[in-house]
């Protein structure tokens, strides 16, 4: 399965991308919201795992732009940021799931992976 993984939290993004890989996934990074925008609509994955808080372009305006290009690739959305507000907007807008960090990578596992055997 193809993961994208988008967060500017480098430590964070080589973690993920060692357990992920560990489990079966081939994963591809972003660092930016622009890049994972770009690498969104020029690349098939079977999900993404998109922060919000991002340099040039945040993870609730990526998620927004993916829509308008009509992605089909479902989002699981992590996030330090504890706003009920965005939370509701994001999970009313096509996510797929919304985790808090900080996390079990066990539990986001199984929300990638149920995320993945889902897409379209």
């Amino acid at each position: 399965m193809k993961l994208l993984i988008v967060d500017d939290n480098e430590e964070l993004v080589e973690q993920l991308v060692a357990d992920f890989t560990e489990n079966g996934f081939t994963c591809e990074t972003a660092t930016s919201g622009v890049d994972g925008l770009s690498m969104l609509i020029n690349n098939k994955y079977d999900a993404a795992v998109v922060d919000i808080s991002l340099p040039e372009l945040r993870g609730d305006k990526l998620i927004l732009q993916a829509e308008k290009w009509n992605m089909k690739t479902p989002i699981i959305v992590i996030t330090g940021i504890q706003n009920e507000k965005i939370k509701d907007a994001l999970v009313n807008n096509q996510i797929f799931s919304y985790v808090e960090k900080p996390f079990k990578f066990s539990d986001l596992l199984v929300i990638v992976e149920e995320a993945a055997s889902k897409k379209d």
